[in-house]
């Protein structure tokens, strides 16, 4: 669904993380849809950005920040996001 795939994310406090990622685009004004999806991607980015071994739910939080940044980039030069 999302493009991106990572094993880090089966970790206690993870599905917070993307709970609050889709809360926080809902909040935001994208419709139920778009923001599942869109959370579900900017989360599974998180924690591909996130270190390789010994994740954390906490780790996901500089990575939702990355993956927001690297979408705002993409957004502003008119293409998709790069990793």
């Amino acid at each position: 669904m999302t493009g991106v795939q990572t094993c880090a994310l089966p970790i206690s406090g993870s599905g917070d993380v993307l709970s609050g990622v889709i809360a926080a685009l809902l909040a935001h004004g994208l419709a139920p849809l778009s923001a599942a999806t869109l959370g579900a991607w900017i989360h599974a980015d998180a924690g591909r950005r996130g270190p390789t071994r010994g994740l954390v739910a906490s780790d996901l939080l500089a990575g939702v920040a990355r993956s927001l940044s690297a979408l705002a980039d993409a957004r502003s030069k008119g293409s998709h996001a790069t990793h």
